[in-house]
């Protein structure tokens, strides 16, 4: 069983996320926005070892978010979790709909290294937003 991740909720109760159950809770409470025990560099890199992409939402709020080593972690973590399911994580970026998480995306796309994905990335070369062309070039 893998090691849960610490995390402090926003009425200060310590945590581990470790089950699906705790991270569904967390979400929905909206208690993950807090300040988490770890860093949420280091938050992102641990949820991405749990491997379940059902805990996916937990970072993909932090997908896109700018903050340069954090977002290298999400989207590291998030290639981690969707390898064996990278066409979940395309309907969940493509039902986003902002471009910025588009652009990240494609950055866990080319982290993935599917295949698979290369038609969606031939399309996305038609984009109307050079940065999400540049990276569908980046990810083939």
């Amino acid at each position: 069983m893998a090691a849960g991740v610490p995390c402090r909720t926003r009425d200060g109760r310590l945590l581990e996320i470790a089950a699906l159950d705790d991270a569904f809770a967390l979400v929905a409470d909206d208690t993950l926005a807090n300040l988490p025990v770890l860093s949420d560099t280091d938050l992102a890199a641990a949820l991405g070892r749990l491997r379940d992409p059902k805990l996916g939402d937990v970072l993909f709020a932090r997908l896109g978010s700018g903050a340069t080593t954090l977002e290298r972690e999400v989207e590291e973590a998030l290639a981690q979790m969707f390898s064996d399911a990278p066409d979940a994580f395309v309907d969940r970026m493509m039902g986003d709909g902002r471009d910025v998480v588009t652009i990240a995306g494609l950055r866990v796309i080319e982290r993935m290294g599917h295949r698979s994905l290369v038609p969606l990335l031939q399309a996305m070369l038609k984009s109307r937003e050079g940065e999400i062309r540049a990276g569908a070039v980046r990810a083939l």
